[in-house]
């Protein structure tokens, strides 16, 4: 499940968990103020909010913020038909704190 400030998020596909990192599905983006853009020629997308940028490719382990290349540990993922996302790398990139609840899962 995916908890944003004490409220719970309904995703259409399950997190996963993926080289000890979570990814969920980037339509969740939404419920922190953030939009998206998938280019299904690139297998990129390009995700927003305010003046901040982050460009993730799938399957790729650098991405880009403000056009400077970072490394992100899992790059982003496609299953079921739908885009995961590394929910801290995201999440703290946008200045948001990201925690893993072992209990829940």
């Amino acid at each position: 499940a995916v908890n944003v400030n004490g409220k719970f998020i309904a995703t259409d596909v399950s997190p996963i968990i993926k080289d000890g990192r979570v990814l969920f599905p980037i339509r969740t983006l939404a419920s922190l103020g953030v939009t998206y853009q998938w280019d299904s020629k690139s297998q990129s997308a390009l995700i927003t909010k305010g003046k901040d940028q982050i460009k993730l490719t799938a399957n790729k382990k650098e991405a880009f913020k403000n056009n400077q290349a970072v490394q992100v540990y899992v790059p982003v993922q496609m299953t079921q038909g739908r885009i995961l996302v590394p929910f801290r790398f995201v999440s703290e990139n946008f200045g948001y704190k990201a925690n893993y609840e072992k209990i829940r899962s």
